[in-house]
């Protein structure tokens, strides 16, 4: 083998070595952001939290001062 040769196949074994972790980067930043943008600000809490009940809570407009902390 041919000192060119085996430049050759040691180029392209580090270009496909990177181009395989070029590729491993892209597809975990994709499945991270597909996954925070499934998520998302818009859904409900219900779908969020399915087995939250909020029955036993308190509607309540205006400002909330918390019980014992100011006298």
């Amino acid at each position: 083998m041919k000192l060119s040769t085996k430049v050759f196949y040691l180029l392209g074994s580090v270009a496909l070595g990177g181009l395989m972790v070029y590729a491993a980067r892209t597809f975990k930043a994709r499945h991270i952001t597909r996954k925070v943008s499934d998520e998302g600000y818009e859904t409900a809490n219900d779908i969020l939290f399915p087995n939250y009940n909020r029955s036993n809570d308190k509607l309540h407009y205006g400002p909330v001062i918390p019980d014992g902390t100011l006298s």
